[in-house]
């Protein structure tokens, strides 16, 4: 290797790295994902065969918390009953969290602009335990429960219970000053 290159290559290594990010203004950033175990079916959600959860942030949201949910439920085929099988992918809005006094977090997520009296309604409740300091043992860091019906009064509603373990989700980093300068 000549002198020429040497000095090249050093000048390379130590001339500072610029990267850029992407950032999509209103973007539901995944930071977290489950794959969910089914716990407890009624209703439609009998069909279930698979979920997903998946925690997201809103990219430029004054926020540091999650702001929203992303519900994601394969339905298994009936040939006799002439049911295809589905695949439903359902963002949610975070309207409200709460701690349960041992450090688990508890979010509250609805479908966005959604009447919790009157109409349809799909609402989901994650609570996670990653940071959970009582020593009572949970069998899973997730646990969520789905509920979704017509109405306020919700004796018919299909629901799910789940849990899951999850995963970080990794995408190109949000430089929210990159676009918007």
């Amino acid at each position: 290797m000549s002198k020429s290159h040497l000095i090249a290559a050093l000048m390379l290594s130590l001339a500072p790295s610029v990267s850029f990010g992407a950032f999509i203004e209103g973007w539901e950033r995944p930071i977290l994902r489950s794959e969910m175990k089914i716990l407890d079916s009624r209703g439609m959600y009998d069909r279930a065969e698979s979920v997903e959860l998946t925690l997201t942030r809103r990219d430029g949201s004054s926020e540091r918390a999650p702001t929203g949910i992303t519900l994601t439920v394969k339905m298994a085929a009936n040939a006799a009953e002439g049911i295809v099988a589905t695949m439903e992918n359902t963002q949610l809005e975070i309207v409200g969290t709460e701690d349960d006094g041992c450090g688990s977090k508890v979010y509250h997520a609805q479908v966005p602009g959604q009447n919790g009296i009157h109409g349809a309604r799909l609402n989901v409740t994650l609570t996670d335990h990653s940071a959970r300091t009582c020593e009572n043992v949970v069998p899973f860091l997730w646990e969520a429960h789905v509920r979704r019906g017509f109405g306020w009064c919700g004796t018919m509603d299909d629901t799910l219970s789940l849990g899951g373990q999850p995963e970080p989700v990794y995408t190109i980093l949000s430089r929210e000053r990159s676009i918007a300068e």
